[in-house]
């Protein structure tokens, strides 16, 4: 269950602060939403267009950005898209939840760094 997945892995956001500094830390932060929102727009397409390889394809860049950003819960949902054997129709059951783990990760973000990041109202409409 989701629910159950921590947000965030807050040693891997610590090691990533540390390495990167301050100012570079924040500059990433403030792009993950906008960049997850435009992996989540991908998928959104490629499921409307019946490619689901694109899909998978998408979901695992997801998955990679969220990972190395200590998105936990936001990298699993896209890891199962990528690797579970799913039905594009699967596929668009999960966009809406992909979606909100971004804006839940981006309101996480500005409260646990004190990050200004935007919603940006994600349209996950499939066609």
């Amino acid at each position: 269950m989701t629910d159950a997945i921590p947000q965030f892995d807050m040693a891997q956001l610590g090691m990533l602060r540390e390495a990167l500094g301050d100012d570079n830390f924040h500059a990433l932060l403030v792009g993950l939403p906008d960049a997850g929102s435009t992996i989540i727009k991908q998928i959104a397409a490629a499921i409307a267009s019946g490619d689901l390889g694109s899909a998978r394809r998408a979901a695992h860049d997801l998955k990679g950005m969220a990972g190395s950003f200590g998105a936990v819960r936001l990298a699993d949902l896209a890891r199962a898209i990528e690797l579970e054997p799913l039905t594009l129709e699967e596929v668009s059951d999960r966009v809406t939840a992909l979606a909100d783990a971004v804006e839940m990760a981006r309101a996480g973000l500005s409260e646990i760094w004190g990050t200004e990041t935007r919603s940006l109202g994600v349209n996950t409409a499939v066609k």
